[in-house]
């Protein structure tokens, strides 16, 4: 879903606008008001979205018939038909197209070689959709062997409405669940010089990747590197890259969605069979392969040349085809900590970007690019002429999203109330989150680390719910070591399992009896599912603080508010020395990782006294607090796509525990750690507002 016209709707398009403008646009309400009326008059039911992708209409191409003209038959057409299926299966061809032609790559001459079933009807009417995109559509699926395809023009009624709105909402489980996916893109591979470079682009040949780290090869030369720099540029010109609704539609169905780019025929006998397919006058790529190696070499490219027309191609590429996970690689091999950490802010600015027809349609692209579970009703909200930058904070913020609010110095202040929307997500978004080892499983954390659901705006602040942990006893990790070592052929998940029972073994010696009984329970009952369960996270960090050469402390909490906890609850949390003070706040000036973690025991240097059994009891008033919330996703196809485990665990600091709501403020500050709390209730809280956004 897709057009060219960026000008129809600009009028309400304020994402340009600081929070001080969008306040100034309505001075009788507070922001903090308007972002309450939005979710209270807003939200949408998303259940609506799953009953419409399990009855999903797609159509079929049929047998061509002779249309007639004033009774007699003048020439054939291409039938399509509508059926119903269930999408929820994937079995259709999911198209992503720009319902303008690309500007130089395509025409609009009329169009009427394929005629569709009007819905609930069997009148035959034009199908609005240009016969290039069609034929492109037909031929693919010849080439896959499969019936059904869907196109949004035609499978989503236009109509403005609820029927509509239901179906934009939606889309991302169209696309995130079809087996076949497909982007139709314009611009052509012209010559074998192309094809032949963008092969080599392809498989990695220009660049030399030792220790994950992209340089370029003797293969690419300057020249021949900028001709492949403007090669891609070319590329992604294509007006595809540039839309709203095609960014999404790429987005979710990443790892399945096949670029096809037209050739010259005379290439078919040429190209890469492996590499690019077998359908005639197509190159078939898999999107996934195609931004990872294009950010690669772009990176080997910038790290070689930057005058300011390189700079220029390097910018252009990587705002439309980088891949984050990419530059995650190449942080990580040099070993960076990955920043920002949080994706949702980078899919904001990245959908911000991009032109829309529609602006508002940015609220259902950014929900379902996010895997935001709380949806807000695009066109009412159209209808009601507020902020889209607005609601893109009420939208982002209700959806768990967690902002720093410590309070600031008032020029600070100042200046973030000068900065539009999608700064100030960026600049406030809770980056300090730490994954137990480097890799891909920590984009995949971050993701979830969002406030359990239901998540409120209030005047307060934002309340959720969770459960509150005050640290009272410290105790050196080096009391937790043990001399033991396991077999040589243990699985890292026995070895886990191995140390954490040696770990409640200690609590026992500490007197601790009760959380060494739920230790050893949960190891006992979750042996199956352990490995995939979010306390496998928390246990990893447990054992890797337990063999790091870090000072640490293993922190044993109880719950804060419950008159009685019992014996089912407890909770044990990592603390690093120097970087808590006793209220909870962090000293960023001694967060410097080690390197040395190797997950192995080192017999050698551990330490004499290890069996000491001294720990430090913590008052009242030093306890260390921390904030836990989880909630797991719903065991649905949908909920596959579309929702997330959500799992919080930081330090915070509090003006008053004994409040029924206490008032939390963030520290910066992510503390691993094992909890438990069978049976205790979530209590709710509020984590006031970022101060730029009082009194505005």
């Amino acid at each position: 879903m897709s057009s060219s016209d960026d000008s129809s709707d600009a009028s309400v398009d304020d994402r340009d606008v600081s929070l001080r403008g969008i306040a100034a646009q309505v001075p009788k309400l507070t922001l903090v008001k308007r972002l309450t009326n939005i979710q209270r008059q807003f939200e949408f039911d998303c259940e609506k979205s799953i009953n419409f992708v399990e009855h999903l209409e797609c159509l079929r191409f049929h047998h061509s018939a002779k249309r007639s003209r004033n009774g007699q038959p003048s020439g054939p057409i291409a039938l399509m038909k509508r059926h119903i299926i269930d999408g929820s299966k994937g079995n259709f061809v999911a198209v992503s197209w720009t319902w303008s032609p690309s500007p130089g790559f395509e025409t609009k001459k009329p169009d009427d070689g394929y005629h569709v079933e009007e819905r609930g009807s069997t009148r035959l009417v034009p199908s609005g959709v240009r016969d290039s995109i069609l034929t492109r559509i037909r031929k693919y699926m010849e080439y896959k062997k499969t019936d059904h395809f869907w196109i949004d023009k035609q499978c989503i009624v236009q109509t403005p409405g609820r029927e509509k709105e239901i179906g934009m909402q939606a889309m991302d489980l169209v696309y995130g669940r079809s087996k076949y996916p497909i982007a139709l893109l314009a611009r052509p591979i012209a010559s074998q010089e192309e094809l032949d470079l963008l092969t080599r682009i392809c498989k990695g040949d220009l660049i030399n990747s030792g220790a994950g780290l992209s340089t370029l090869s003797e293969m690419a030369p300057r020249e021949t590197a900028l001709v492949a720099m403007h090669l891609l540029k070319n590329i992604t010109d294509d007006l595809w890259w540039t839309r709203g609704w095609t960014y999404q539609e790429n987005f979710r169905a990443f790892f399945r969605m096949v670029l096809l780019l037209p050739h010259a025929p005379a290439l078919s006998c040429e190209k890469d069979a492996k590499l690019f397919g077998h359908l005639s006058g197509q190159l078939c790529i898999q999107s996934k392969m195609f931004h990872e190696q294009a950010t690669r070499f772009c990176v080997a490219f910038n790290k070689q040349y930057h005058d300011p027309l390189e700079q220029e191609l390097y910018d252009s590429v990587m705002a439309r085809a980088g891949s984050y996970r990419a530059l995650f690689q190449e942080e990580v091999a040099r070993g960076e900590i990955p920043s920002p950490q949080v994706m949702s802010p980078i899919i904001i600015k990245n959908v911000t970007q991009r032109g829309l027809e529609r602006v508002w349609d940015r609220i259902p692209i950014i929900a379902n690019c996010c895997q935001y579970k709380a949806l807000l009703d695009s066109m009412e909200l159209d209808k009601a002429k507020d902020s889209v930058s607005l609601t893109t904070l009420a939208l982002y913020l209700m959806n768990g999203e967690i902002l720093m609010n410590e309070p600031e110095h008032p020029d600070n202040v100042d200046n973030t109330r000068d900065s539009t929307v999608v700064e100030f997500i960026q600049a406030q978004s809770y980056k300090w989150l730490r994954f137990p080892s480097p890799g891909n499983g920590s984009l995949t954390f971050n993701k979830g680390c969002r406030f359990a659901d239901p998540v409120r705006l209030s005047k307060d602040g934002i309340l959720t719910k969770g459960h509150l942990w005050a640290v009272e006893k410290l105790v050196s990790a080096e009391h937790f070591k043990t001399r033991r070592r396991p077999s040589r052929r243990t699985s890292r998940l026995d070895y886990v399992t191995f140390k954490l029972r040696h770990i409640a073994d200690k609590l026992e010696e500490l007197g601790e009896y009760g959380l060494a009984r739920l230790l050893n329970t949960e190891l006992a009952g979750k042996r199956e599912t352990f490995s995939q369960d979010w306390k496998s996270w928390m246990s990893e960090s447990l054992v890797e603080a337990v063999n790091g050469g870090r000072a640490l402390q293993v922190g044993i909490a109880r719950l804060v508010g419950p008159r009685n906890p019992g014996e089912d609850s407890g909770a044990l949390f990592v603390i690093e020395d120097n970087v808590f003070t006793r209220d909870g706040d962090s000293d960023e000036d001694n967060d410097e990782d080690n390197d040395e973690d190797s997950g192995e025991e080192n017999e050698s240097e551990e330490s004499e006294e290890s069996d000491a059994l001294a720990f430090e009891e913590l008052e009242e008033d030093d306890q260390i607090l921390i904030f836990t919330s989880f909630r797991e996703r719903e065991s649905n196809w949908a909920a596959e796509l579309n929702d997330l485990d959500r799992y919080v665990s930081m330090a915070v600091r509090c003006d008053d525990v004994r409040e029924n709501r206490p008032k939390l403020y963030t520290t910066k500050r992510w503390v691993w750690g094992l909890c438990f709390f069978q049976g205790q209730p979530r209590n709710e809280v509020v984590f006031p507002w970022p101060e730029a956004l009082v009194s505005l």
